[in-house]
């Protein structure tokens, strides 16, 4: 389905069907349609849906880095707390959105019950492949002020060097891609890009 909308994050989605007791359930990708719980109807129906949003994103990475990291999810030994020694959040998601670490550790143990069967690599594989289309993704972060002393950010990235405003890691205020730098110096704490354009900014 995803190969026919030219779909790139086939994370997001899925395919969803009522099961026998009548509870909407996502059909399980790794086990065939017939050793699965759906309704015995001809023709067979799907609902193709959005599994979940891109908030969830952070749960959902975590959860492929339990997986590499403990392996398939086991009630005997994944007992409630087995993720409390793990930094698997980034602060700015925990400040976002309230949760307490039993509520955060729930969500992210039900897609880990999910990823049963997957290979630590193929784990590692999935992480990336989601990570890669992150915003942020291979961007280093330097703190800078300006002339007139305003904190900035610099942000380097494969691209180029990008300046944010301090506020805001998402939005250049101004980019400079490599191909348009013609020199970069530095001085002690100054720092100066000169472009190949000289009226640039």
């Amino acid at each position: 389905v995803v190969k026919t909308v030219g779909l790139r994050e086939v994370w997001f989605f899925g395919m969803q069907y009522t099961d026998s007791k009548g509870y909407s359930t996502w059909l399980k990708l790794n086990k065939k349609v017939t050793q699965q719980d759906v309704k015995k109807e001809n023709p067979l129906q799907f609902k193709f849906r959005a599994k979940f949003f891109p908030e969830d994103t952070a749960v959902l990475l975590a959860s492929y880095s339990v997986q590499a990291k403990y392996t398939d999810y086991s009630r005997d030994l994944h007992r409630p707390g087995y993720l409390t020694s793990d930094r698997l959040l980034p602060q700015r998601v925990l400040e976002q959105h309230k949760l307490t670490k039993e509520q955060w550790e729930d969500r992210i143990q039900t897609w880990h019950e999910e990823h049963r069967g997957m290979l630590r690599e193929d784990s590692i594989m999935e992480y990336l492949k989601i990570a890669q289309d992150l915003e942020m993704y291979g961007v280093n972060y330097f703190e800078i002020k300006n002339k007139k002393g305003t904190e900035l950010w610099l942000g380097v990235d494969a691209l180029g060097l990008n300046i944010y405003e301090h506020e805001d890691k998402l939005t250049p205020k101004i980019g400079f891609p490599w191909s348009e730098i013609r020199n970069i110096s530095f001085s002690d704490k100054k720092f100066v890009i000169k472009p190949i354009d000289k009226k640039a900014p």
